[in-house]
């Protein structure tokens, strides 16, 4: 887990503020659960709720999250294709234009 927030840390800069928004509030989710059983184990075992339910919790945050963050990453890595309609279009009038030239 600090790993990650080192590593987060370190590239907000390339993400948009609503990912960077999502990102920063599922670690901090994260971390309150993590801290709460680690606390909780150092007085024997969990006690509070929180400590109780953060095997559980942990489990069902980070599949949703990984799955969230994989779908918003595959959006700005692989944009939607009425993004690149328009480049498709000026390759087609290269092209028309250019055999157009041709002949």
């Amino acid at each position: 887990m600090t790993d990650f927030i080192d590593y987060f840390i370190g590239h907000t800069h390339w993400l948009d503020e609503e990912l960077a928004l999502r990102i920063d509030e599922f670690v901090s989710s994260l971390s309150r659960v993590l801290s709460q059983y680690e606390a909780d184990l150092a007085d024997g075992q969990p006690s509070s709720d929180l400590g109780i339910a953060a095997a559980a919790l942990v489990e069902a945050m980070v599949p949703d999250a990984k799955q969230a963050l994989d779908a918003r990453f595959r959006e700005i890595l692989y944009p939607p294709p009425w993004w690149t309609g328009p480049l498709r279009l000026l390759a087609r009038l290269q092209q028309w234009d250019s055999s157009k030239r041709r002949d």
